[in-house]
């Protein structure tokens, strides 16, 4: 069974046909969908407007007529838990993913990773420790798999909305929390994350720290302080966290001027901040895009 991404795309959420299309063309680009002519994965795409995405064979377009209910656009990430049931089979692993990324080296290997089943820690690479195990077991506890978002050192939440995994159907109670509360919920919290990271009673699995981070376009100075997080939060997990085959682990976050590094080879997942066009970046555009 094929893994299902998600990523909307709506007339108000700020994700625009440009970002899918670089997104998909990156994914292609690692055999992320597609490889030696098996179906690793296919791209969803939930939107009102499909007009400039390019149609490959591995994107498929997911219709969005509205929802009163939903009024802040950042909510919208609530509807892949619940709203999707009918397109997306039971218990299939669903990634739902900003469209602002550029997939990257050894992200194939990290989609390809299970999440654990209601109740239990049969699938994944995650290092739970007995503790959690009787407590996911004892409790029947729902598993979703969230990136720490340790490029912020001033972000109001522990992980970032830019990726979030989970086996439909079990994270539809969520779902059906925010429908039934919907006007009070985006009455009292500015984001999506800041409402899931205050109500998910489940347990937050995580991939290995630094394999999701962000990167400021046109930002120099603002990419600098990622490169001192990076050191602060990143590095002390190295060596036994390091995931980077064929990349120095020695490296910096972002290298701006070295003849042959670029983006740690930690990294798989980069999310692209800001408003401006990523070609305008020349950095981005020579060694990224």
């Amino acid at each position: 069974m094929a893994i299902e991404l998600v990523v909307i795309k709506t007339e108000d959420n700020g994700i625009t046909s440009d970002m899918v299309n670089r997104l998909e063309l990156s994914l292609s680009r690692e055999r992320s969908l597609i490889n030696d002519g098996f179906r690793m994965a296919r791209l969803n795409i939930l939107t009102d407007d499909k007009t400039g995405i390019k149609k490959t064979e591995n994107i498929r377009f997911l219709p969005y007529e509205g929802n009163t209910q939903i009024t802040n656009p950042d909510f919208l990430k609530i509807l892949p838990h619940g709203g999707l049931d009918e397109m997306i089979s039971e218990m299939t692993k669903t990634i739902v993913l900003d469209g602002n990324l550029v997939a990257r080296n050894l992200i194939t290997s990290f989609l390809m990773d299970g999440i654990p089943d209601k109740g239990t820690c049969n699938e994944g690479n995650f290092p739970f420790t007995n503790e959690q195990r009787d407590d996911i077991r004892d409790n029947n506890l729902t598993c979703v798999d969230q990136s720490h978002n340790w490029w912020k050192s001033d972000s109001p939440t522990v992980f970032t909305s830019a990726y979030m995994g989970f086996n439909q159907t079990e994270t539809k109670y969520m779902y059906d929390l925010f429908m039934n509360d919907s006007v009070a919920i985006q009455e009292k919290y500015n984001t999506f994350q800041e409402w899931w990271e205050d109500t998910f009673d489940g347990f937050t699995t995580h991939p290995k720290v630094g394999l999701i981070g962000g990167y400021a376009i046109n930002e120099e100075d603002v990419n600098l302080t990622y490169n001192k997080r990076y050191e602060e939060v990143v590095r002390p997990t190295l060596p036994e966290n390091w995931r980077g085959i064929g990349g120095d682990e020695s490296a910096k976050y972002i290298h701006f001027d070295h003849e042959y590094r670029d983006i740690t080879k930690q990294t798989s997942i980069l999310v692209l901040e800001g408003e401006d066009d990523p070609s305008t970046d020349r950095y981005l555009e020579l060694w990224i895009l």
